[in-house]
């Protein structure tokens, strides 16, 4: 019944999810209560859902305007901060199966867990070429300590096939992104040259990890945390911690 709620369907990917428990969606924002968990196959009820359980959770105290809830959320707990609407990330990535160089401000299209959205390299920072990278394999063969950062190429203008590269990537549309180290299934990312229904092997051409994330900060967020980190400098005399948006 549209009166006791809305029914939302997905798996938990890490952590659990517990009855009653209030649950922030992204990257929309809305927030709301699990007022009855379900098992998907079995429609039984559950007091707890842990990772890669499949389940239905009744929602409620959406706002009339959003009877129609968006699809492809991330949901957590409302008091987590670590997610938010992503203004863009940098990935470590290897090329592999490109046919010519992929230049700054290409558009392409990138998947995680969740999202599937058209994004842009907007800037290569530091890139090692597969002939620099056959010289470090060799020389650990024969037992040598060599550091692959020796043979970084600072902000390069394109990326060639066999390379391993740290590129920016801005996404054009409303996705929510979080580090490889802070969950995997949202921090593993694969790009297309284009976007089709169906599984196309040769469109799949770079593979990387999520290293870190820019969110949207809305206004009231901004000045909370400004105020503290200047109470906190203030009182101590200098900066004794961060905080990360």
């Amino acid at each position: 019944r549209q009166s006791a709620g809305q029914v939302i369907a997905g798996t938990v990917v890490q952590g659990c999810l517990e009855k009653g428990a209030k649950i922030r969606f992204y990257p929309s924002g809305l927030t709301t209560t699990a007022a009855h968990l379900e098992r998907a196959h079995s429609h039984n009820e559950v007091s707890e859902a842990s990772k890669g359980d499949h389940i239905g959770i009744l929602a409620k105290s959406f706002p009339p305007k959003h009877c129609n809830f968006p699809r492809l959320q991330v949901a957590t707990p409302a008091d987590d901060d670590t997610l938010g609407k992503t203004m863009s990330f940098v990935a470590q990535v290897t090329v592999f199966c490109m046919h010519k160089p992929l230049l700054v401000d290409r558009k392409i299209y990138g998947q995680v867990l969740t999202h599937r959205f058209k994004c842009k390299i907007a800037k290569i920072l530091w890139k090692i070429t597969k002939r620099n990278l056959k010289i470090t394999r060799e020389a650990r063969k024969k037992g040598e300590r060599v550091s692959e950062r020796k043979f970084r190429q600072e902000n390069p203008r394109l990326l060639e096939n066999g390379d391993v590269a740290c590129v920016e990537v801005t996404p054009f549309h409303k996705i929510s992104v979080t580090t490889f180290k802070e969950c995997e299934g949202l921090g593993r990312i694969i790009f297309f040259t284009r976007l089709n229904r169906t599984w196309d092997p040769s469109d799949f051409f770079m593979v990387g990890n999520i290293k870190s994330v820019v969110n949207e900060l809305g206004s009231k967020r901004l000045k909370d945390i400004l105020l503290r980190d200047t109470e906190m400098i203030s009182s101590q005399g200098h900066r004794v911690g961060h905080w990360t948006i």
